[in-house]
């Protein structure tokens, strides 16, 4: 518990820093290392990629894709995903004794998804107001994961996926929601006061109907990490941070709220402005 909680400190220490620049590259910096990381430790602990020209291509689609999404490479996006997944086979047909079809499949897809949730995390973050965004994002990931946790712990007694993930309990997954629902509330009331002031309000009723369809999100999103992991006979995704596991073991929620808060935001608004 003590080496989780440095590691966290640590954590958080950095994420603020990254935030404090947040109208800087170096936000895009991070978040496309993060995205890389990820993609590494899935398609190693998978072993849908043991050969080195699958995996540069793989890091080169990772790397390349912010400059797409940000607009400063202008081409379309599927178009250069649909080109990714063709150089894959068309790799693979150098060894196709040693790679099967269902390997660059899947290492496709890992890492497509991965490179399209982590740049709507940065999109997310370079919007206007985009650093309350990222907060209900964090929420919905992080205080909805800790909330079922120590819900669970106290009051945890019908368990939601046994076979998956034995720890987790139809208590934990209320109370997460819970927790999530006050949390949202004290960062809309937080971010009002410290930063619209007199430039805009919180829209409370869209805020909070997102809120638990995001936290939902959020564990679904960890429960297909579990999902995997448990195929992989695996504990965590890696060991990069002491007490956390690896990049994916901490981002796994936001492979799904990060979309899906970005869908929700072109139907609803949640700030107002004068």
């Amino acid at each position: 518990m003590k080496k989780r909680i440095a590691t966290a400190i640590v954590g958080l220490a950095i994420l603020a820093v990254v935030l404090f620049l947040r109208d800087t590259y170096l936000v895009d910096v991070c978040i496309t290392l993060l995205n890389l990381l990820a993609v590494w430790e899935m398609l190693r602990v998978t072993r849908y990629v043991t050969w080195g020209p699958h995996l540069a291509v793989c890091s080169l689609y990772t790397i390349g894709a912010p400059f797409v999404f940000q607009g400063i490479i202008p081409v379309n996006m599927t178009a250069v995903t649909v080109l990714f997944g063709m150089a894959l086979f068309c790799l693979s047909l150098i060894r196709h004794k040693e790679v099967r079809p269902a390997q660059a499949a899947m290492a496709f897809a890992f890492t497509a998804l991965l490179a399209y949730a982590f740049n709507t995390l940065t999109t997310l973050l370079h919007m206007e107001d985009g650093l309350f965004y990222f907060a209900l994002a964090c929420n919905a990931a992080w205080i909805t994961d800790a909330g079922a946790y120590f819900v669970g712990v106290f009051l945890g007694k019908h368990k939601m996926a046994p076979e998956i993930s034995p720890k987790k309990t139809v208590e934990g997954a209320v109370g997460g929601i819970v927790v999530s629902f006050i949390a949202a509330v004290l960062i809309s009331l937080g971010y009002e006061a410290f930063f619209l002031k007199d430039d805009g309000s919180i829209a409370y009723l869209p805020v909070l109907i997102m809120t638990p369809l995001l936290s939902l999100a959020g564990m679904l999103g960890d429960l297909v990490a579990s999902y995997i992991k448990r195929d992989c006979k695996l504990k965590d995704f890696g060991n990069l941070m002491p007490g956390h596991g690896g990049v994916m073991d901490r981002f796994d929620s936001f492979v799904v709220t990060a979309p899906l808060l970005y869908v929700g935001l072109q139907y609803f608004t949640l700030i107002l402005k004068p």
